[in-house]
């Protein structure tokens, strides 16, 4: 859709510029409001819908991050000082003023029992804002061009320029500026706050006044709470190569959505923005070798301490200790890993959504959690960790807003904040797969919304490839994935079907993913969670627990089929519970889980022998389960 001059506006239309328009009608995709284009104090102002806003490809790269130097959005730690963007301080605060100022007066006259809903500046937001305004696309051939929402982190965008400098960002939101965005608020009360119709005619509905609906939008579905704005001066503006400024906004939520108005109707208050948090499906332990020697379990319990247990050689194990302070939610999922030779350690999400990080040199005691970057997750939020490269952890989990996160460390050096990548396609706190695919290649799979798996990599240290979804929608949405190396060239993952079916897929070398296809009998709550490991160099292993509470074993010996799964032992787990496997000793593959009533137990196997039924040890400390 061409942009264009609001009904009875007699200014030269010579002067009207123009921006693409890809109307969604879905309602998690927000129609953009093409920024207000000014060439001067009496320019015309352009209206249009700006392409749905996306999030960032951006990964590990030589041991930085991986920034375009044409990017939509910023890493979280290269935030710059004070506001995160070039507007100062002052202006930051007036813009923050202006916008909820005009979001009470629109509750007052649309609803006057709501209470508004303010929004906050965010520096990420803002630094996500700058680096469109610095990025040399966003003002192409003296036009607007909103950025995408594949890569802008799903945010909303008003985006304004002029001729000639300096900048002034503050008379977008002056009212009496007749090309501000807020000149648009009489179209917008004359429409009586009509829902957005992403089919409406030139210089009609948001057409004529996106921008100030996305400054005022309270709807509940997805109410704004965020925003930041950047700056450029140096800008072409216009096709006669004139130079000026570009003014960008981003918005968190997105507003403009198909079919909603911006003021809810009704005289009930906005509801904040719920924070998703991970359903409880069992203590989820996690498992490694600290040294040669020695096996270590970490898991989290019922007062929310992580809790280590360790086992030497092949004596008996050790009942958990806690350690560190009580900040993660009750049984919270725990990831480990060897950062170098002599270092392990552990990645978990406390209960307001942090990444907290865990760590132990040698045999020395474990270094109590520490906080890394800003809360996106949900609380208690799985995470994935595998080695990139010899000198390089990465860590991935799914944020509160349904994408993929990438966060790393190089050597012993700081973790670098996670960073989004991608669409947000995954429930919140979806758990995620790694493994190697091959030297250079690192791999993920995960489950999305729809119950399709996807497949996320990376090669070498080049930014992360948004997921690709393979294989028909089989899966609860969110399903853990087990992934293991079947043989030097075959990588196979293991995820049970909302029909409670075992399913394998599996890629051979670099070639495409096989479409998962189901082996054995329904025998396991739908999504339930499955450990894998190789139990003999021939031999791959995976183990599961039923709907009735026993732990089953399935294996592969070299590229024949999948046995089916085999119970044995007591009904002792809830149903779908996760277990960790790792080996003790080269003939000792080792498995932990929690019972019902939180007892840590433990099963193994020796060479191909049968598995050896679960033994509890230490005291019930964990959370237990119906």
């Amino acid at each position: 859709m061409r942009g264009g001059p609001a009904p009875g506006d007699r200014r030269p239309p010579r002067r009207v510029q123009r921006c693409p328009m890809k109307p969604n009608s879905l309602a998690t995709a927000a129609a953009l409001a093409c920024g207000l284009i000014m060439l001067g104090p009496a320019a015309p102002a352009a209206f249009g819908l700006g392409e749905p806003a996306r999030g960032p490809a951006a990964g590990p790269v030589d041991a930085v991050a991986a920034v375009e130097a044409r990017g939509e959005t910023c890493p979280s730690s290269d935030l710059p000082p004070g506001t995160g963007s070039q507007i100062s301080d002052a202006d930051a605060a007036a813009i923050v003023r202006a916008h909820n100022d005009a979001r009470s007066a629109a509750a007052r006259k649309f609803n006057p029992g709501l209470t508004a809903t303010p929004v906050v500046w965010d520096a990420k937001v803002a630094c996500d804002a700058q680096a469109w305004a610095d990025d040399p696309a966003s003002s192409a051939g003296g036009r607007l061009h909103h950025s995408s929402r594949a890569t802008n982190g799903n945010q909303g965008e008003n985006l304004l320029n002029s001729s000639p400098g300096p900048a002034r960002p503050l008379i977008a939101l002056d009212p009496s500026v007749s090309f501000s965005w807020m000149a648009e608020k009489p179209q917008f009360d004359a429409d009586n706050n009509a829902p957005v119709n992403s089919g409406a005619a030139a210089g009609t509905n948001f057409k004529a006044w996106g921008h100030y609906s996305q400054i005022v939008w309270m709807n509940p579905a997805s109410p704004t709470t965020k925003v930041g704005c950047g700056v450029k001066e140096g800008v072409p503006v216009g096709s006669s190569g004139a130079t000026g400024w570009i003014l960008v906004c981003r918005y968190l939520e997105a507003g403009n959505i198909n079919g909603q108005q911006a003021i809810p109707p009704g005289g009930a208050p906005v509801p904040p923005p719920q924070q998703p948090s991970t359903a409880f499906s069992g203590v989820r332990p996690a498992m490694a070798k600290q040294t040669d020697n020695l096996l270590t379990a970490l898991a989290v319990d019922r007062d929310g301490f992580l809790n280590v247990a360790w086992v030497a050689g092949t004596q008996p194990w050790h009942a958990p200790v806690r350690f560190g302070p009580s900040v993660f939610p009750p049984g919270a999922p725990v990831a480990m890993a060897k950062q170098n030779d002599n270092l392990l350690t552990a990645l978990a999400v406390d209960r307001e959504g942090f990444l907290n990080v865990a760590w132990v040199v040698g045999t020395q005691p474990w270094h109590a959690p520490v906080r890394v970057g800003p809360s996106v997750f949900p609380p208690g939020a799985p995470v994935a960790m595998a080695k990139q490269n010899d000198n390089l952890l990465t860590a991935l989990a799914v944020d509160r807003e349904g994408f993929l996160n990438v966060a790393w460390v190089v050597g012993t050096q700081p973790w670098h904040a996670p960073v989004r990548f991608g669409p947000s396609v995954f429930p919140p706190g979806a758990p995620v797969a790694m493994a190697k695919q091959n030297d250079n290649l690192l791999t993920a799979l995960a489950v999305d919304r729809d119950g399709f798996l996807n497949v996320a990599w990376v090669a070498g240290t080049q930014p992360w490839h948004a997921p690709v979804r393979f294989g028909p929608s089989a899966f609860p949405p969110g399903a853990p994935v087990a992934m293991a190396k079947q043989n030097d060239n075959l990588l196979t993952a293991l995820a049970v079907d909302r029909d409670g079916f075992l399913n394998v897929a599996w890629v051979a070398g670099t070639q495409p993913w096989h479409a998962p296809v189901r082996f054995g009998p329904s025998a396991f709550p739908p999504g339930a969670s499955v450990a894998m490991a190789k139990q003999q160099p021939d031999l791959l292993t995976a183990l599961a627990v039923d709907r009735d509470g026993f732990m089953n074993v399935a294996w592969v010996v070299g590229t024949q089929p999948w046995h089916a799964p085999v119970r044995f032992g007591p009904s002792v787990f809830p149903p779908g519970a996760p277990l960790a496997m790792a080996n003790q000793a080269p003939d000792l593959l080792t498995a932990l889980g929690v019972d019902k009533q939180g007892f840590l137990n433990v099963a193994w196997v020796v060479g191909t022998q049968p598995w050896h039924d679960p033994v509890r040890f230490g005291p019930a400390v964990f959370p237990a389960s119906p």
